[in-house]
């Protein structure tokens, strides 16, 4: 049986939840980050975290992939995930978001990432690990 004093400990905690995603969401930079058909539910995970710690505004999972909550050790609770089935789904989204696209890849044509000049409201993509973008 819960107690009037854990319910409002519980309570506590979750309003001071509300407090933190509110201010970490406020400070939310215009860009987001893709994935492509990751095949690794784990790698999701760590891409879901690595969005946290750039406060990117989104991460877009193109595909129907599940993936590895664990792996993400909270940051899916303050960075917005999307999961859209397809190419097209995934343009519209793009259009209705306005994100700007720019693949990220590995290949001897690619420009170097630190060294690139990015469109605003930039979408990273990042393809899958076996076959890229």
């Amino acid at each position: 049986m819960t107690t009037l004093k854990d319910q409002l400990s519980w309570e506590r905690r979750l309003d001071r939840r509300r407090r933190r995603r509110a201010e970490y969401r406020s400070g939310l930079r215009p860009m987001a980050i893709a994935s492509w058909n990751t095949t690794k539910e784990h790698n999701v995970g760590s891409l879901v975290r690595t969005a946290h710690a750039v406060a990117a505004a989104e991460v877009v999972l193109v595909g129907d992939r599940e993936w590895n909550v664990e792996a993400a050790r909270t940051a899916q609770l303050y960075t917005t995930v999307t999961q859209v089935a397809d190419l097209e789904a995934f343009r519209e989204h793009m259009l209705v978001r306005k994100w700007n696209l720019v693949a990220v890849e590995l290949d001897d044509r690619a420009v170097n990432l630190f060294a690139a000049e990015y469109p605003e409201r930039p979408c990273f993509l990042l393809g899958a690990e076996v076959g890229g973008v």
